[in-house]
């Protein structure tokens, strides 16, 4: 009885009757909520999908931690101004989407430093570091072309010495 009472409370007659109405129609659905019969495949299924979720509760903020104090600075002041912001982190008046926020920042800043230290570090090997020498002695090559006024062509050159204008079109 105690699954069946959240079901027929008032507050979820309206998520209750419109998932009875989708599966037995206006009438049947009507009336089964109405009579408080209901079958307990339902309420299984009412309570897991249809009802709503309460909402989880939001964790005490250390607001000792010199990082939580950077960051709700930071958001408080990005989201209401620099003054308003301010106001609000002397006198910790925060509302619940606030702490939220500052917590998810906490933890996304967390998250974003243990997937940094799980990285693979690359070590430098005689494969990549002939390439890094040869881009810096790379100058400007011209292009080997000449012009129809029969001067070098002065433009940098792209591919196989020769600059875009003259080099094959694809």
């Amino acid at each position: 009885m105690s699954q069946e009472h959240n079901v027929y409370e008032s507050p979820h007659r309206n998520y209750v009757v419109t998932f009875l109405t989708r599966k037995y129609g206006y009438e049947i659905g009507n009336r089964v909520y109405n009579d408080k019969s209901v079958s307990v495949d339902d309420v299984l299924n009412i309570q897991k999908y249809v009802l709503p979720k309460p909402p989880k509760p939001t964790p005490d903020i250390d607001f000792q931690n010199e990082r939580v104090q950077l960051d709700s600075i930071r958001y408080l002041v990005r989201t209401y101004g620099d003054t308003e912001g301010r106001r609000k982190w002397m006198e910790k008046e925060m509302s619940l989407i606030d702490k939220k926020m500052i917590y998810s920042m906490g933890k996304l800043y967390d998250k974003y430093n243990q997937s940094s230290l799980e990285r693979q570090v690359i070590n430098k090997t005689d494969f990549i570091q002939p390439e890094l020498k040869n881009n810096l002695i790379k100058e400007d090559v011209k292009c080997k072309a000449f012009k129809m006024n029969g001067e070098q062509c002065t433009a940098k050159a792209k591919t196989k010495g020769l600059c875009l204008r003259h080099s094959k079109r694809v």
